[in-house]
Protein backbone atom coordinates (compact mmCIF):
# COMPACT_ATOMS: atom_id res chain seq x y z
CA UNK A 1 0.00 0.00 0.00
CA UNK A 2 1.07 3.55 -0.82
CA UNK A 3 1.21 6.51 2.19
CA UNK A 4 -2.12 7.51 0.42
CA UNK A 5 -3.68 4.56 1.58
CA UNK A 6 -2.36 3.85 4.22
CA UNK A 7 -3.38 7.37 5.25
CA UNK A 8 -7.18 6.63 4.17
CA UNK A 9 -6.98 3.50 5.90
CA UNK A 10 -6.18 5.37 9.38
CA UNK A 11 -8.76 8.22 9.06
CA UNK A 12 -11.64 5.65 8.15
CA UNK A 13 -10.33 3.67 11.08
CA UNK A 14 -10.70 7.02 12.82
CA UNK A 15 -13.95 7.09 12.24
CA UNK A 16 -15.32 4.68 12.81
CA UNK A 17 -14.25 3.54 16.82
CA UNK A 18 -10.87 2.69 15.99
CA UNK A 19 -9.03 5.75 17.33
CA UNK A 20 -5.09 3.87 17.49
CA UNK A 21 -2.82 3.31 14.82
CA UNK A 22 -0.57 0.59 16.34
CA UNK A 23 1.43 0.40 13.10
CA UNK A 24 1.48 1.37 9.64
CA UNK A 25 3.37 0.11 7.29
CA UNK A 26 2.85 -0.52 3.11
CA UNK A 27 2.13 -4.36 4.12
CA UNK A 28 -0.43 -3.87 6.86
CA UNK A 29 -2.02 -1.12 8.99
CA UNK A 30 -2.89 -1.99 12.39
CA UNK A 31 -6.00 -0.25 14.69
CA UNK A 32 -7.26 -0.58 18.06
CA UNK A 33 -10.49 0.88 19.54
CA UNK A 34 -10.52 2.54 22.69
CA UNK A 35 -14.44 1.52 23.36
CA UNK A 36 -13.65 -2.17 23.03
CA UNK A 37 -10.77 -4.44 23.48
CA UNK A 38 -10.40 -5.13 19.89
CA UNK A 39 -7.86 -4.53 17.02
CA UNK A 40 -8.17 -4.71 13.22
CA UNK A 41 -5.15 -5.35 10.90
CA UNK A 42 -6.12 -4.36 7.55
CA UNK A 43 -3.62 -5.75 4.43
CA UNK A 44 -3.81 -5.09 0.81
CA UNK A 45 -4.51 -7.90 -1.77
CA UNK A 46 -3.11 -8.48 -5.13
CA UNK A 47 -6.25 -7.43 -7.37
CA UNK A 48 -6.32 -3.78 -4.96
CA UNK A 49 -8.73 -5.00 -2.75
CA UNK A 50 -8.40 -5.44 0.82
CA UNK A 51 -8.17 -7.83 3.62
CA UNK A 52 -9.79 -7.41 7.03
CA UNK A 53 -9.04 -9.07 10.28
CA UNK A 54 -10.52 -8.95 13.96
CA UNK A 55 -9.24 -9.96 16.70
CA UNK A 56 -11.41 -9.26 19.47
CA UNK A 57 -12.37 -10.78 23.14
CA UNK A 58 -15.93 -8.05 23.02
CA UNK A 59 -19.28 -10.31 23.23
CA UNK A 60 -20.24 -6.90 21.76
CA UNK A 61 -18.67 -6.29 18.79
CA UNK A 62 -19.76 -8.39 16.36
CA UNK A 63 -23.59 -7.27 16.88
CA UNK A 64 -22.77 -3.82 16.15
CA UNK A 65 -20.80 -4.51 13.25
CA UNK A 66 -23.89 -6.32 11.58
CA UNK A 67 -25.84 -3.56 12.55
CA UNK A 68 -23.63 -1.02 10.58
CA UNK A 69 -23.03 -3.39 7.81
CA UNK A 70 -26.07 -6.22 7.44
Amino acid sequence: MDSLKIALLEKTGHDHGFEHVLSANPQAVCLASARHPTRVTVTGTADDGYQVYFETTSATLSGELAHSFP
